[in-house]
């Protein structure tokens, strides 16, 4: 059995696995399920509606009124 620690900001989580991979994905999915429940911080909601440029075009959605 293969266990690991993952560390995001503060918080710590623990994943077990039969193999280190399997480990590293239990960890990741635990964190990933706790911390999509967390509201976004302010800031990081008006860097999304900026939109994102990539190779020179605006990727940010639009919508027809």
């Amino acid at each position: 059995m293969f266990m690991v620690s993952l560390r995001v900001g503060a918080r710590d989580f623990l994943g077990e696995g039969r193999t280190a991979q399997a480990a590293r994905h239990d960890a990741a999915s635990k964190a990933l399920h706790q911390l999509k429940s967390l509201p976004l911080p302010e800031d990081s909601l008006q860097h999304c509606d900026a939109g994102i440029q990539e190779n020179g075009k605006d990727h940010a959605k639009t919508t027809n009124n």
